[in-house]
């Protein structure tokens, strides 16, 4: 799975935690992950600015190809790869 560009107006700190949430997801679970995508107001390019008191949220919809709905074998380390996209350096 490859990578699409990332819209042009996201600012640095943004793109960098999609970026890296996207490329751990791909790393961890390439083998049932099918696509992610960047959706609501940030990819409507409507967001808040981060210097806002309350800035908008990184709204991202990973889809897996699995027979289980709830994902349940890959549940656990889903999320913890996305704890570990959100809390790297």
């Amino acid at each position: 799975m490859q990578m699409a560009p990332l819209p042009a107006w996201l600012d640095d700190a943004t793109a960098a935690l999609v970026e890296e949430t996207v490329s751990l997801l791909i790393k961890r679970h390439a083998d049932i992950l099918l696509a992610v995508i960047l959706f609501s107001s940030i990819a409507r390019h409507e967001e808040r600015p981060p210097d806002n008191a309350c800035p908008s949220d990184v709204d991202l919809i990973a889809i897996f190809d699995t027979s289980d709905r709830l994902v349940r074998p890959y549940r656990e380390d889903i999320f913890a790869t996305i704890i570990d996209a959100r809390t790297s350096p």
